[in-house]
């Protein structure tokens, strides 16, 4: 649950230093991004199953399958957050070891397309409503 609230605040804090970095025309990633680009990344795509195999190791079990995954207020924020900013990372900047995995999610997005990511492709149920 500590992952599922860092998320929005992560994305947030990477977003306004990538609109900083789209200001001031630098050309390369700071220390700072690449360090929050990193932690949103390993958010993104592993923490879920690491937190599933940390709770299965201390014999915690959830028979929820939506456990892991994120709400979809918070992928619509990060959607609203990163769809405009997304040219602002090069592929060149997801070149070094600890962002390569990244490259995933913002292939995809420079593809506008949903990454092929469990928390981008979970299966949602709409509410049922009453027609009037």
């Amino acid at each position: 649950r500590l992952v599922q609230a860092a998320f929005p605040h992560v994305m947030h804090c990477a977003a306004s230093l990538l609109h900083n970095r789209k200001d001031t025309n630098l050309q390369n990633l700071g220390a700072a991004e690449t360090k929050l680009l990193y932690i949103l990344h390993w958010i993104i795509l592993d923490a879920a199953e690491e937190c599933a195999d940390s709770d299965y190791e201390k014999g915690i079990y959830h028979t929820s399958p939506f456990y892991y995954l994120f709400s979809i207020p918070s992928i619509t924020l990060f959607v609203y957050l990163f769809a405009p900013l997304c040219h602002q990372i090069k592929e060149s900047d997801l070149q070094t070891f600890r962002l390569e995995n990244g490259i995933k999610i913002w292939q995809a997005m420079w593809e506008h397309r949903h990454p092929n990511s469990p928390c981008f492709t979970a299966h949602a149920k709409p509410k049922p409503r009453d027609v009037w």
